[in-house]
């Protein structure tokens, strides 16, 4: 396993920085979705590990939250609840 850093970028782009709306904002226009955000892949994410079981320690570390706090509000989704 390659050991990951909270600043590292998801969707790596060798042409191009870190910026995500050259490619989500017209994603989502061509899917016709509308009231997304980038924001609410980071939630689906979490929510998604929550119903695997995952700790909500592994949630926190993997969404790089800074406190558990954030990341309790998914425990009731644990299949353990």
């Amino acid at each position: 396993m390659v050991p990951h850093k909270a600043a590292d970028v998801v969707f790596p782009r060798p042409d191009q920085h870190a910026d995500y709306r050259s490619w989500f904002l017209p994603a989502l226009k061509e899917a016709e979705i509308t009231e997304h955000t980038w924001h609410g892949n980071r939630h689906t994410f979490c929510l998604w590990l929550a119903m695997a079981g995952v700790s909500i320690k592994a949630i926190q570390v993997l969404a790089g939250r800074k406190t558990i706090s954030m990341s309790a509000r998914y425990s009731r989704l644990s299949p353990e609840v």
